[in-house]
């Protein structure tokens, strides 16, 4: 008779730890995600998503004249090579938006003028690059693949408000800015797993990617498609315990805001009540 037993593996990747972290903390069980430390709940209540980026890169809540150096740094990025336009452009109308900007995003590194640098003062240069122009190229291929023109950006907006105006063709509405803006600071905890799991931030910008063409005009699709994702904690998308959410969700429905179209009021109900 054999002595050996059989264990039997738990399929997926239930139960198994894929890294370790000092930038995410999250317990799915028990409604729980913080980044550095600092409850999410907090920061949708009372940050931004340029002030949560600061926080995950350098590991603390920046100083006024910090935040403001970052703003003005992620304004002056947001600028696209004409070759960058073109390839959306040629890019065959079959081709998956994921494909389309994977191979866009790839594409930047050409004209990186700190390509050959891995240092990290340049890897944060880099960060500021790719988190201003990613969201260029999601706003003009979106806008390419349905005939239109690609929309200039506004340097003097914030990342989400400037996002909206770039896809949409019309500066958003407050409550349209605060609605993405918060939804950006949910969602940015899947930068903070890269070295972890590499492939969940493309698994993410491919959402938003395919999102944005919806009748929803993206905005919806992106949080109920994330919330859909195998291994996506609730806890990233319910917005149950974020009073700023239930606020903007309430304030969408009243008359005087009046420049909220039926996408952005979808992604505030949806969001606020838990998808």
């Amino acid at each position: 008779m054999s002595s050996l037993t059989t264990t039997h593996a738990p399929k997926g990747l239930e139960g198994v730890v894929a890294t370790n972290s000092t930038i995410c903390y999250i317990d799915g069980d028990h409604g729980v995600l913080a980044y550095r430390g600092i409850d999410i709940h907090d920061l949708a209540d009372h940050s931004t998503f340029e002030e949560t980026c600061y926080l995950l890169w350098f590991g603390r809540l920046p100083k006024r004249n910090e935040l403001r150096e970052l703003r003005e740094r992620l304004a002056e990025e947001r600028k696209l090579d004409a070759s960058i336009i073109n390839l959306l452009r040629i890019t065959p109308k079959h081709a998956l938006p994921m494909d389309v900007l994977r191979t866009a995003v790839s594409a930047l590194s050409f004209y990186d003028p700190e390509f050959q640098r891995n240092d990290h003062d340049a890897n944060v240069h880099k960060a500021i690059r790719l988190t201003s122009q990613i969201a260029m190229i999601v706003a003009a291929y979106d806008r390419i693949r349905k005939g239109k023109e690609v929309v200039e950006p506004d340097r003097s907006l914030s990342h989400a408000a400037n996002f909206l105006l770039l896809l949409n063709g019309v500066a958003p509405s407050r409550t349209a800015e605060r609605a993405l803006d918060i939804a950006l600071i949910l969602h940015a905890r899947w930068g903070g797993m890269v070295k972890g799991r590499g492939i969940a931030i493309l698994s993410v910008l491919g959402i938003i990617i395919n999102s944005v063409g919806t009748a929803l005009s993206g905005q919806a699709s992106l949080v109920k498609d994330v919330a859909a994702m195998p291994g996506v904690d609730r806890v990233a998308v319910n917005a149950n315990a974020s009073p700023a959410l239930a606020q903007v969700a309430t304030d969408a429905d009243q008359p005087k805001v009046g420049a909220v179209d039926a996408g952005t009021r979808t992604i505030l109900k949806a969001t606020a009540q838990g998808v």
